[in-house]
């Protein structure tokens, strides 16, 4: 496996500790930007836009996982906080859309809007449409081995998150994560220990396992995916405990990228650098010695190796006439007549 360099990062300093599920990215005040929103376990939750840190909230006990989205099904993005001791808390920018950045003030620019007990000991939220009903439900992994998914209910005081259901799995959650198959019909993967994962289809009612495994040598705790190639096509991006990286492509080609300090938190996905430029795909790393490093433009020609020759040789014209006349029909052919004729090897 070939390792790969990012060189452009931001730094930041951040105290105190990070859960691996209180990191996330979202537009969180509906700018049309990405912001990175990181909680601790001392109860402060740090709202970074480009280099800087644009709002925090503080006085909310240990937060043990985070996400952003339209939960209240209302066109607005807000942020979800949930703490270990069992309070789910919802913050909203209830500043105008058409309000420039540089014009609205530092402070009040999320309000928290409602808070709501729950049970405790939740580590990990995933917000999306897992019934296909066209609304978005809060699902929660608990450490008891229970799946729980909420939806948004409005009433004449404002609304709550009311419980749908619940489901229990045979060993602890590893990770929650909403996938659609080839209808578009929505299934959750709930991730086990073992490689194997318990898909949910809240439609059938239908649970089952499956084995589904990468070979690596560093025990990995995060996962995310990311489009790093620009083809469109997410690959998989896996963080280990020691920082070792695995970027994994849908064909099984890979490459790891090896950041210098253990970490504490990991995501990927797409940041805004500044307010003037468009999100830019990004790894986030939070470590043990209170540092968060963006690493942005981490983009990637190809995971698969190439061949220097067959790079050099693929541009000459004399080439590019014979695949455009249909002489060979595939890449893998082209490769093996490029070998044949150069090193007389007779594969074809």
């Amino acid at each position: 496996m070939r390792a790969v360099c990012f060189v452009e990062r931001i730094e930041f300093e951040l105290s105190g500790n990070v859960f691996k599920n209180a990191i996330t990215l979202g537009d969180v005040d509906n700018d049309g930007h990405s912001e990175l929103i990181i909680g601790n376990s001392d109860g402060d939750i740090s709202i970074f836009k480009g280099d800087k840190c644009w709002q925090k909230l503080s006085g909310l006990g240990m937060v043990s996982a985070i996400c952003v989205g339209d939960v209240m099904n209302c066109g607005s993005n807000a942020l979800i906080v949930i703490c270990g001791d069992g309070w789910c808390h919802i913050y909203l920018s209830l500043q105008p859309k058409t309000e420039e950045p540089e014009e609205s003030s530092v402070s009040g620019k999320l309000q928290r809007i409602h808070i709501q007990r729950i049970p405790p000991n939740t580590k990990m939220i995933l917000l999306g449409d897992i019934d296909n009903d066209g609304k978005q439900e809060l699902v929660m992994g608990l450490t008891d081995r229970v799946v729980r998914s909420y939806r948004w209910q409005r009433s004449v005081s404002g609304g709550k998150l009311v419980c749908l259901n619940k489901w229990e799995c045979a060993r602890q959650i590893g990770s929650l994560t909403l996938n659609h198959g080839p209808q578009g019909a929505p299934c959750l993967l709930v991730s086990q220990p073992g490689g194997t994962y318990m898909r949910i289809r809240t439609e059938a009612k239908e649970t089952d396992e499956n084995d589904k495994s990468i070979q690596v040598d560093h025990r990995l705790f995060a996962l995310s995916k990311l489009d790093l190639t620009g083809d469109g096509r997410d690959e998989i991006v896996a963080c280990s405990w020691d920082g070792q990286t695995y970027i994994v492509d849908q064909s099984k080609h890979s490459v790891r990228f090896q950041l210098e300090e253990s970490v504490a938190g990991f995501c990927a996905g797409m940041y805004s650098i500044s307010t003037t430029s468009s999100p830019v795909p990004c790894l986030i790393y939070t470590t043990f010695s209170n540092k968060v490093y963006i690493y942005h433009n981490v983009k990637l020609a190809s995971l698969a190796s190439k061949s220097l020759m067959f790079k050099v040789v693929e541009g000459k014209d004399a080439v590019n006439e014979v695949c455009a006349e249909d002489v060979v029909s595939d890449r893998k052919k082209l490769k093996n007549l490029i070998e044949w004729c150069l090193y007389n090897k007779h594969t074809l």
